[in-house]
């Protein structure tokens, strides 16, 4: 496998992710072996992962793991991310910039479908719609690395 630079500048960045995730990420790290790009996920011999055995040899036995009977790629990953977002409140140039996009007019054009229903739903939500409607929306549950369920509370 060779090792590439990316393509554009934007294809390094920086993406904020949860302090319980960056102590996951660490300790784990800390469990593998060293080796010549010190990678957090590397395959056997240390190298990175060619995108099929990412999915085959990570991603679906941590989906087993977390008990979660569904076919997700890692490019699914990369949308679920976005529209989570979205879903969040973030704004569109924050997250093209996170997505690595040259500008938000390829984010938009993606996730349009997603960003003009949604802003719809949660408006009809937050304007007197029902007490459960609202837990339902921000009493979410996620499951962390370890498994374990996590529940996002947000006040208004």
């Amino acid at each position: 496998m060779r090792w590439f630079d990316p393509k554009t500048k934007s294809g390094l960045r920086e993406i904020p992710i949860p302090s319980e995730l960056v102590a996951a990420l660490k300790a784990w790290k800390e469990k593998c072996p060293s080796s010549r790009l010190e990678l957090v996920f590397g395959n056997e011999f240390g190298e990175p992962c060619d995108r099929t055995g990412m999915g085959r040899y990570g991603l679906k036995p941590a989906l087993g793991q977390a008990k979660i009977d569904k076919v997700v790629t890692m490019h699914g990953l990369r949308h679920t991310y976005a529209s989570m977002l979205i879903l969040l409140g973030r704004k569109i140039p924050e997250i093209s910039q996170y997505l690595g996009h040259a500008d938000v007019s390829i984010t938009m054009r993606v996730y349009a479908h997603f960003v003009k229903p949604k802003t719809q739903d949660t408006m009809r939500i937050w304007k007197g719609s029902s007490k459960m409607a609202r837990q339902k929306l921000l009493g979410t549950t996620w499951h962390s690395l370890t498994g374990r369920e996590k529940n996002i509370i947000v006040s208004s």
